[in-house]
């Protein structure tokens, strides 16, 4: 009787076990891969994604799945990820936000030590540093020069509190010795709306949204806040180059995953960012819009993130930074 029921119960699992779904079998990945984006549609973040997503997709096999969740600097987009399973099947991206995000809220609602995993840097996001034609500086000098002579006259708006270019703009605040008002608004569109209107006269905003304005001559491009000039704006220097050595200051994107995510699954992850980041012709894509793609390990992430709370903690506490 027992022989019998254990051959009923062998029956039963390799009945259940024929009948599991496809998915369930193979390795990583065999079913679709769920993307959240903590950006709205359209910008460098939304833009970047869909570029990996479409190449990971090509070289897997499996639909990859982009859901644009923005809002919070990135917190709703991790609470999403937060509900998934840490199987590698729901992923998000680790923005400058979740370093900032602590120094200026009373509550973050996750820890982002605890509860997320890097992956790999995916690209660093430089901002351009642009006025008003009716702005009569031409470089980034005489905009100095005149603030210096305009006390209280000149502000800037920027993409929201705490955000890169919030960053940007404080820090080149500290750099310059110049004080200028900050207006932040709640994202790109509004900012450059006003800019364009000339309600705000210096704006810091991304290189693929300030890139079309500045060549139709809607606004004066005088500086890239990042480490390199942008393709799309060649004949724009630098902060550095513009006469402030040691300034850099990028928004940066790199892939996430729920802390508890296999070991193999991240490392597949990382290889595959690795190896589309090297993919010519989405290198000329992307930096044509502004990012500048620069990959690393895990480890080498984490570390990354480390180093940018270490940057950024005086920035905010000298501009005592709060979050809307």
């Amino acid at each position: 009787m027992q022989r019998r029921e254990l051959l009923v119960a062998a029956a039963t699992i390799a009945l259940a076990t024929a009948t599991m779904p496809v998915f369930a079998k193979g390795p990583y990945p065999n079913r679709p891969i769920r993307f959240i984006v903590p950006a709205g549609p359209g910008g460098i973040t939304d833009v970047l994604v869909r570029v990996f997503g479409q190449e990971m997709s090509e070289a897997w096999g499996q639909p990859v799945i982009v859901e644009n969740k923005a809002g919070g600097g990135g917190i709703i987009a991790s609470l999403e990820l937060l509900k998934a399973p840490a199987d590698g099947y729901t992923l998000t991206l680790g923005i400058l936000s979740h370093v900032i995000n602590p120094m200026i809220m009373r509550e973050v609602p996750f820890d982002f030590d605890r509860d997320f995993v890097p992956v790999a840097m995916m690209a660093r996001v430089s901002n351009v540093i642009s006025v008003h034609p009716s702005v009569p500086a031409h470089d980034l000098q005489e905009l100095v020069a005149l603030i210096k002579a305009n006390p209280g006259k000149y502000s800037y708006g920027s993409s929201g509190n705490g955000q890169s270019t919030h960053l940007a703009g404080e820090l080149f605040k500290h750099f310059a010795g110049v004080d200028m008002t900050h207006i932040p608004y709640k994202g790109s569109a509004p900012a450059m709306a006003d800019a364009l209107g000339g309600q705000i006269p210096v704006l810091i905003d991304s290189v693929l949204t300030t890139a079309p304005q500045a060549r139709a001559g809607k606004l004066r491009a005088l500086a890239v806040t990042g480490p390199n000039r942008s393709p799309a704006l060649p004949d724009v220097p630098t902060v550095a180059e513009a006469g402030f050595p040691g300034y850099e200051a990028s928004g940066w994107i790199g892939l996430i995953v729920r802390a508890g995510t296999p070991r193999e699954i991240v490392g597949k992850l990382a290889t595959e960012i690795a190896r589309i980041a090297k993919l010519p012709e989405v290198q000329q894509r992307l930096s044509e819009a502004g990012a500048d793609l620069f990959t690393n390990s895990p480890e080498e992430f984490a570390s990354y993130i480390h180093s940018e709370r270490l940057k950024w903690a005086p920035v905010v506490k000298r501009a005592n930074m709060q979050s809307d």
